[in-house]
Protein backbone atom coordinates (compact mmCIF):
# COMPACT_ATOMS: atom_id res chain seq x y z
CA UNK A 1 0.00 0.00 0.00
CA UNK A 2 3.20 2.46 0.45
CA UNK A 3 1.91 3.83 3.79
CA UNK A 4 4.11 2.17 6.71
CA UNK A 5 3.44 1.14 9.48
CA UNK A 6 4.86 1.68 13.06
CA UNK A 7 4.03 0.40 15.84
CA UNK A 8 5.74 2.84 18.25
CA UNK A 9 3.41 5.28 19.37
CA UNK A 10 3.66 9.44 18.52
CA UNK A 11 2.07 11.35 20.58
CA UNK A 12 0.24 14.68 18.98
CA UNK A 13 -0.72 17.38 21.09
CA UNK A 14 -2.97 20.15 20.10
CA UNK A 15 -2.67 23.53 21.84
CA UNK A 16 -5.20 26.27 21.57
CA UNK A 17 -7.79 27.56 23.23
CA UNK A 18 -7.54 23.94 25.18
CA UNK A 19 -5.11 20.92 25.33
CA UNK A 20 -5.75 17.43 23.89
CA UNK A 21 -3.52 14.77 22.72
CA UNK A 22 -4.08 12.28 19.86
CA UNK A 23 -2.32 9.07 20.80
CA UNK A 24 -1.12 7.20 17.40
CA UNK A 25 -0.30 3.44 17.44
CA UNK A 26 0.01 1.29 14.22
CA UNK A 27 -1.02 3.84 12.57
CA UNK A 28 -4.46 4.56 14.15
CA UNK A 29 -5.69 6.47 16.41
CA UNK A 30 -5.66 5.61 20.55
CA UNK A 31 -9.11 6.27 22.26
CA UNK A 32 -9.22 4.04 25.31
CA UNK A 33 -11.99 2.16 26.97
CA UNK A 34 -14.14 5.03 27.32
CA UNK A 35 -12.91 7.09 24.10
CA UNK A 36 -11.41 10.01 26.43
CA UNK A 37 -7.49 8.27 26.31
CA UNK A 38 -5.78 11.53 25.17
CA UNK A 39 -7.76 13.96 27.36
CA UNK A 40 -4.90 15.38 28.62
CA UNK A 41 -6.43 18.71 29.75
CA UNK A 42 -7.95 17.09 32.49
CA UNK A 43 -4.17 16.12 34.09
CA UNK A 44 -3.79 17.27 37.44
CA UNK A 45 0.06 18.28 38.13
CA UNK A 46 0.27 18.47 41.64
CA UNK A 47 -1.41 16.97 44.56
CA UNK A 48 -2.49 20.85 46.04
CA UNK A 49 -4.65 21.05 42.92
CA UNK A 50 -6.14 17.67 43.49
CA UNK A 51 -10.20 19.74 44.64
CA UNK A 52 -9.62 21.43 41.55
CA UNK A 53 -13.38 22.20 40.24
CA UNK A 54 -13.74 20.92 36.34
CA UNK A 55 -16.41 23.63 35.19
CA UNK A 56 -15.76 23.27 31.13
CA UNK A 57 -11.78 22.76 31.08
CA UNK A 58 -9.69 20.76 33.43
CA UNK A 59 -6.58 21.93 35.57
CA UNK A 60 -3.98 21.22 32.95
CA UNK A 61 -5.79 23.46 29.96
CA UNK A 62 -6.83 26.09 32.36
CA UNK A 63 -3.63 26.64 33.20
CA UNK A 64 -1.52 26.00 30.39
CA UNK A 65 -3.51 26.53 27.34
CA UNK A 66 -2.91 29.29 24.96
CA UNK A 67 -6.68 30.69 26.20
CA UNK A 68 -5.34 29.74 29.78
CA UNK A 69 -1.81 31.99 29.26
CA UNK A 70 -4.11 34.79 27.89
CA UNK A 71 -6.49 34.55 30.85
CA UNK A 72 -3.73 34.76 33.15
CA UNK A 73 -2.04 37.62 31.97
CA UNK A 74 -5.20 39.54 32.19
CA UNK A 75 -6.00 38.46 35.92
CA UNK A 76 -2.34 39.37 37.13
CA UNK A 77 -1.86 42.71 34.87
CA UNK A 78 -3.02 45.16 37.51
CA UNK A 79 0.13 43.99 40.08
CA UNK A 80 2.07 44.80 37.02
CA UNK A 81 1.24 48.42 35.84
CA UNK A 82 4.68 48.69 34.27
CA UNK A 83 4.69 45.74 32.50
CA UNK A 84 6.23 45.84 28.67
CA UNK A 85 3.27 43.92 27.86
CA UNK A 86 0.49 46.43 29.16
CA UNK A 87 3.01 48.89 27.38
CA UNK A 88 2.73 47.08 23.96
CA UNK A 89 -0.99 46.14 24.31
CA UNK A 90 -1.84 50.40 23.94
CA UNK A 91 -2.69 49.76 28.25
CA UNK A 92 -5.85 47.75 26.94
CA UNK A 93 -5.72 44.49 27.92
CA UNK A 94 -8.14 43.48 25.58
CA UNK A 95 -5.51 43.94 23.07
CA UNK A 96 -3.22 40.95 24.45
CA UNK A 97 -2.90 37.75 22.32
CA UNK A 98 0.05 35.34 21.93
CA UNK A 99 2.25 36.94 20.02
CA UNK A 100 2.34 39.84 21.79
CA UNK A 101 2.81 37.87 25.12
CA UNK A 102 5.49 36.30 23.56
CA UNK A 103 6.86 39.23 21.93
CA UNK A 104 6.84 40.36 25.22
CA UNK A 105 8.39 37.42 27.14
CA UNK A 106 10.99 37.45 24.53
CA UNK A 107 11.88 41.12 25.58
CA UNK A 108 12.05 40.01 28.94
CA UNK A 109 8.99 41.51 30.24
CA UNK A 110 8.52 39.79 33.64
CA UNK A 111 5.13 39.05 34.00
CA UNK A 112 5.02 37.28 30.49
CA UNK A 113 7.98 35.47 31.61
CA UNK A 114 6.87 34.52 34.37
CA UNK A 115 3.31 32.86 32.96
CA UNK A 116 5.75 31.37 30.00
CA UNK A 117 7.87 29.76 32.44
CA UNK A 118 5.30 28.27 34.71
CA UNK A 119 3.36 26.89 31.50
CA UNK A 120 6.58 25.30 30.64
CA UNK A 121 6.93 23.69 33.83
CA UNK A 122 3.43 22.34 33.23
CA UNK A 123 4.02 20.69 30.04
CA UNK A 124 7.28 19.44 31.31
CA UNK A 125 5.69 17.49 34.04
CA UNK A 126 2.44 16.16 31.52
CA UNK A 127 5.47 15.17 28.86
CA UNK A 128 7.69 13.61 31.20
CA UNK A 129 4.77 11.77 32.46
CA UNK A 130 3.65 10.57 28.74
CA UNK A 131 7.29 9.41 27.73
CA UNK A 132 7.64 7.50 30.69
CA UNK A 133 3.89 5.98 30.66
CA UNK A 134 4.13 5.41 26.64
CA UNK A 135 7.43 5.62 25.20
CA UNK A 136 6.89 7.11 21.95
CA UNK A 137 8.65 7.54 18.79
CA UNK A 138 8.11 11.46 18.95
CA UNK A 139 5.58 13.91 20.35
CA UNK A 140 4.55 16.74 18.27
CA UNK A 141 3.33 19.94 19.31
CA UNK A 142 0.52 21.93 17.11
CA UNK A 143 -2.47 24.21 17.24
CA UNK A 144 -1.74 27.56 17.81
CA UNK A 145 1.66 27.42 19.66
CA UNK A 146 3.12 26.11 16.94
CA UNK A 147 2.62 29.33 15.11
CA UNK A 148 3.92 31.77 17.77
CA UNK A 149 7.00 33.95 17.54
CA UNK A 150 9.82 32.51 19.86
CA UNK A 151 8.01 29.64 20.18
CA UNK A 152 11.22 27.67 20.23
CA UNK A 153 13.61 29.49 22.83
CA UNK A 154 10.85 30.30 25.28
CA UNK A 155 8.91 27.20 25.13
CA UNK A 156 10.36 24.16 23.50
CA UNK A 157 14.37 24.64 24.71
CA UNK A 158 13.55 24.74 28.09
CA UNK A 159 10.81 21.79 28.18
CA UNK A 160 13.55 19.64 26.30
CA UNK A 161 16.12 21.12 29.17
CA UNK A 162 14.22 20.23 31.66
CA UNK A 163 13.76 16.33 30.47
CA UNK A 164 17.23 16.15 29.93
CA UNK A 165 17.68 16.65 33.33
CA UNK A 166 14.54 14.39 34.74
CA UNK A 167 14.84 11.39 32.71
CA UNK A 168 17.91 9.31 32.58
CA UNK A 169 17.51 8.02 29.41
CA UNK A 170 16.90 8.95 26.38
CA UNK A 171 13.55 10.46 25.42
CA UNK A 172 11.79 11.16 21.71
CA UNK A 173 12.12 14.10 19.73
CA UNK A 174 9.58 16.72 20.69
CA UNK A 175 8.85 19.36 17.55
CA UNK A 176 6.49 21.58 16.44
CA UNK A 177 3.98 20.17 13.18
CA UNK A 178 5.01 21.96 10.58
CA UNK A 179 1.05 21.82 9.29
CA UNK A 180 0.52 24.91 12.30
CA UNK A 181 -2.57 25.51 13.39
CA UNK A 182 -4.26 23.84 10.73
CA UNK A 183 -2.66 19.67 12.05
CA UNK A 184 -5.81 19.09 13.33
CA UNK A 185 -7.89 19.39 10.70
CA UNK A 186 -5.62 17.13 8.75
CA UNK A 187 -5.63 14.91 11.06
CA UNK A 188 -9.52 14.90 11.99
CA UNK A 189 -9.94 14.11 7.37
CA UNK A 190 -7.55 11.27 7.42
CA UNK A 191 -9.73 9.56 9.84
Amino acid sequence: TGVQTCALPIIFIEISKGIGAGIIIDNKLFRGNFGSAGEIGFMIVNKENLDFKVEGKGFFEKFASIEGIKERIKNSIKNYENSLILEMAGRDINNINTELIMNAANQEDVLSKSVISDCVELFSVVLIGLILILNPQAIILGGEISTVPFREELFLKPIINRMSKNLPFNYPEIKFSILGDDATLYGAILI
